[in-house]
């Protein structure tokens, strides 16, 4: 006889899934506890025990070993539908086996005993089937391959004569080997019995492999009275990604008392729920056997179908643009900096609103915005859970860079000969990069000043006097010029008068007062509602402490010989809040390249702390390169010297890469000319590139040195050249790259 088993596991699973025949479950037996309806190895239908090696077994035990000569692979592990998995099972193992240290329990079998040797375990139900129609018998089985022998039997009490059920019941060839599978018989060998005995046989034949015969949760049913049946979804999801959200609802019906389903591990809330209706998430990544079983206080039924649950990681999407502040007309150089989430992407795709071109799928597309204002941008990417879109509000802002509109003044425009002045551009539209001043003074002695704010512009000769500003941008110059601008009147007593500092203080602070005062000899001072100490002073320039807030009066008196001069003038000292300073979020930054910085805050003045690795320490936006983690603090300062302080921490990545372009054309049009080393994190290199003959053609050691495609001050023709590139990175690592590069004209 030939013994073949799993023909049609596929189809036995799809028909425990989809196609449930509703059921009523009169016995069963998972083997746990003591088992005592089931007599082993007791030789009832051959007669004898068996005298060979093997024998059947009732335990836990899955692993595997060696035992002499034989090697014994792990017990298949159990699917989850076996509940409870993985726990006691019946199956044969053998004495060889059992001996061993440790000992080797599993399902297994010991091929040297004789051929044909055949073991039975008898198991008695308790159970009468008499008047019923319909019963079937279903099991969960385990065989290493068609030439082992595995027989089932029935009979009618302990005296009645075994049936051996038909073995097409039980003879499927598994495609894949060594499989639990589950089956059942349909035959009527079960129907009308007083007192139900089933039997199992195994016999090893020749060629058999392991493991041997395995049996569990084993049970007898009969037709029910209600059916479990899943209305919705529809059709019903095999695959979900973790974190999806599924309401289940069971075909209902009246004979229905209850409906109980199990997920087995895979919600994230109570793996057993009832009601008609539940709502299920997905929780572990895995597979899994979901499960619905109704009854009707009678008799039950259960559907179960198997469903994966997928990570289904989206990716992080990560980008960076360069600049991100430009005039109209210019370019922005965008980079896809996304990672990817559990799956590779495979598709990106920009939308530049406003921008030219509006859309694009290359990873650093160069886009121009001709408007100003501010711009979203968006980037989705695509793998194979799908689309992840996300969108960068008023990323890019577009300013109008219009020509400048000169404007001036001065710090005094009536002074005595010899008086020296301080002058303020006021001009508009010269914020940006290659703005230039020029400035005139006749009749002053200095002639002319290229700063923007000119200091110390003396007089010596009293007249009136013309001040002209030439203000220049990338977009074009203006000038004014204003006649009579300056007065330098004749003065012979002195003139009592003094500057301060600042319009306003903090409280508790001190504020330096300077005279001003011309051709005096002494001077004393009178600071109304100062701290005791600093009310009465004769020194130049003296500094003063308050304490209060307030509007106080400040005098001082010029003496010389020719007079006297007192200054009677109001000073607002007043409480100012501390300026608010707000910098931008914590930047990321692959080694070896710069990061923009950028803080906003209610006062004019800032500073960058440390001051390495930075282009600016007293601008609002400044760009760093450093090679550590770093943490830059920015710090604004009102005009009373009132500061506040904020971080960013800048996250350095210390990724290496490098390369070199396949093709360039050193044509002359801006793009493409040369042929360079790019990457990030060089320390040294040495680039070499050669003709066809082998003969070396350009050769550079630094990434700003390219090749522009001459060779001996000779334009060489088009052609592909060999290059070669040894690189030391900052970490140490050292690369060697090689290939070859198009010149085109």
């Amino acid at each position: 006889m030939t013994r073949t088993i799993g023909l049609s596991i596929l189809a036995s699973l799809i028909l425990i899934a989809f196609s449930p025949v509703a059921q009523g479950q009169l016995w069963s037996t998972d083997f746990e506890g003591t088992n005592v309806n089931v007599a082993l190895n007791n030789g009832a239908l051959t007669g004898a025990a068996g005298a060979g090696d093997n024998l059947w077994v009732i335990n836990s035990a899955y692993a595997g070993g060696t035992a002499g000569p034989l090697t014994v692979p792990p017990t298949p592990a159990q699917p989850a539908a076996i509940i409870p998995n993985s726990q006691n099972y019946l199956h044969i193992t053998s004495t060889l086996g059992q001996s061993q240290t440790p000992p080797i329990e599993n399902a297994h079998f010991n091929p040297a005993a004789p051929v044909g040797e055949s073991y039975f375990t008898e198991i008695q139900t308790g159970i009468s089937t008499m008047g019923q129609t319909g019963i079937e018998l279903n099991f969960w089985m385990l065989n290493g391959s068609s030439a082992n022998e595995a027989e089932v039997y029935v009979k009618d009490g302990p005296t009645g004569t075994w049936t051996q059920l038909n073995n097409g019941d039980f003879t499927q060839s598994l495609a894949s080997q060594n499989n639990w599978i589950f089956t059942t018989y349909t035959g009527n060998a079960l129907n009308n019995l007083n007192d139900v005995y089933i039997g199992f046989r195994f016999i090893s034949d020749p060629g058999g492999s392991q493991p041997s015969f395995a049996l569990d949760n084993i049970s007898i049913t009969q037709p029910a009275s209600v059916q479990a049946v899943v209305d919705s979804p529809n059709p019903l999801p095999t695959s979900l990604c973790q974190g999806d959200q599924v309401t289940f609802d069971a075909q209902t019906d009246p004979s229905i008392g209850a409906y109980q389903w199990n997920f087995n591990g895979a919600n994230t809330g109570p793996q057993s729920l009832n009601g008609s209706s539940v709502n299920f998430t997905a929780g572990t990544p895995g597979n899994y056997t979901f499960e619905l079983i109704v009854t009707d206080g009678v008799s039950q039924d259960n559907f179960t179908w198997n469903v994966t649950v997928n990570p289904c990681n989206p990716p992080n999407i990560m980008i960076n643009a360069n600049p991100t502040t430009v005039c109209e007309g210019a370019n922005v150089t965008f980079q896809n900096n996304t990672q990817p989430g559990s799956e590779p992407i495979t598709g990106i795709q920009w939308t530049f609103p406003g921008g030219n071109p509006g859309t694009s799928s290359s990873n650093n597309p160069l886009v121009s915005y001709a408007t100003p204002g501010f711009y979203d941008v968006i980037l989705e990417v695509t793998d194979a859970n799908g689309t992840t879109a996300d969108t960068f509000v008023n990323y890019i802002e577009v300013i109008a860079c219009p020509p400048p509109v000169a404007d001036f003044d001065a710090s005094a425009r009536k002074i005595c000969p010899g008086d020296c002045i301080s002058f303020v551009d006021q001009s508009t539209n010269m914020s940006g990069a290659g703005s230039t001043w020029n400035w005139s003074f006749p009749g002053s002695d200095s002639a002319t000043s290229t700063t923007q704010n000119p200091q110390n512009i003396c007089y010596q000769t009293p007249g009136l006097y013309t001040v002209t500003l030439e203000a220049s941008n990338i977009n074009g110059t203006d000038s004014k010029s204003i006649a009579g601008f300056i007065e330098v009147d004749s003065c012979l007593a002195p003139e009592a008068r003094f500057s301060v500092e600042a319009d306003s203080i903090c409280v508790g602070n001190c504020i330096q007062f300077r005279s001003t005062s011309k051709r005096e000899d002494s001077l004393t001072w009178t600071f109304f509602g100062a701290d005791a100490p600093y009310q009465n002073s004769t020194r130049q320039n003296p500094t003063v402490c308050y304490s209060d807030t307030g509007t106080y009066n400040v005098q001082i008196r010029a003496d010389n010989e020719y007079g006297t001069d007192v200054a009677l003038e109001t000073q607002r000292i007043s409480v100012k809040n501390y300026p608010e300073v707000v910098a931008s979020p914590d930047q990321e930054v692959l080694i070896g390249r710069s990061v923009r910085l950028e803080a906003f805050g209610t006062a004019n003045n800032f500073m960058w702390t440390p001051d390495y690795e930075i282009d600016c320490t007293d601008c609002r936006q400044v760009r760093v390169t450093p090679k550590e983690n770093t943490i830059y603090y920015v710090t604004n300062t009102n005009s009373n010297g009132c500061s506040s302080t904020d971080s960013i921490r800048v996250l350095v990545r210390k990724e290496y890469y490098a390369g070199v372009p396949d093709a360039f054309s050193p044509n002359g049009d801006g793009q493409n000319d040369e042929l360079r080393v790019r990457g990030n994190g060089i320390t040294d290199m040495q680039f070499y590139v050669y003709n066809r003959y082998g003969e070396l053609v350009f050769e550079s050691y630094t990434q700003d040195r390219g090749w522009d495609g001459t060779f001996r001050g000779t334009k060489l023709d088009p052609g592909v050249f060999a290059y070669m590139v040894r690189l030391t990175y900052i970490n140490g690592y050292q690369e060697i790259l090689k290939g070859d590069v198009t010149l085109v004209r």
